[in-house]
């Protein structure tokens, strides 16, 4: 199996959300912190792509300033790739359901002969959990030049590899992610139905 590191979103001005969301409570820990103490148990290097916040217990050299500014996830990830240079999972601090057995799922569907290895959901691709190798940096170049910030466009240039958590026996709600206090709301009654159901 080579080598994959990780790049975590938690860069975004967060404008629908009205507050920074990575340093939202989740159990314990923020959501950063808790999705970055899954990653580390599984990939080799994790960076946090964004900018340091002194509430975060977090070692600072792992926080990297996007190369391009409000770009957007495609961004985030043109950064995570120029930083690793091997084959990067790409996720986001806002999906607070993803554990390492689904990191550790997805890494050993990875395919090294294609450019992407990609999640789908019942709701179709989640371009955010995905691994990228560093052959779409080209790509995203191109697609930043002409202001298409769409992670989709990528997939329409290269070949992929779709892993279908929805049929893996996976909860229905893995890929949620907050967008707005709402939707942090259902998330923490979310997570208390599941720890009930344990």
């Amino acid at each position: 199996m080579p080598e994959i590191n990780a790049g975590v979103l938690a860069g975004g001005g967060s404008k629908r959300f009205g507050q920074d969301k990575a340093i939202l409570k989740f159990g314990d820990l923020t959501l950063l912190e808790r999705i970055y103490r899954e990653l580390i148990t599984i990939v080799n290097t994790t960076w946090i792509l964004g900018t340091k916040r002194e509430s975060f217990n977090l070692p600072p050299e792992i926080f990297i300033k996007d190369i391009v500014s409000n770009a957007g996830p495609i961004g985030g990830l043109l950064t995570a790739l120029t930083q690793s240079k091997k084959p990067t999972l790409l996720t986001s601090c806002d999906m607070p359901f993803i554990k390492k057995e689904h990191i550790q799922f997805l890494v050993n569907q990875f395919d090294p002969l294609l450019a992407a290895t990609i999640a789908v959901s019942e709701k179709g691709i989640e371009p955010l959990f995905g691994i990228y190798q560093p052959q779409v940096l080209p790509i995203i170049d191109k697609l930043i030049v002409t202001n298409d910030f769409a992670m989709y466009r990528i997939f329409d240039y290269v070949k992929v590899k779709f892993v279908a958590f929805n049929k893996a026996g996976y909860i229905s709600n893995l890929f949620f992610n907050i967008n707005t206090l709402r939707d942090y709301k259902k998330a923490l009654y979310l997570r208390e139905e599941y720890e009930r159901k344990k």
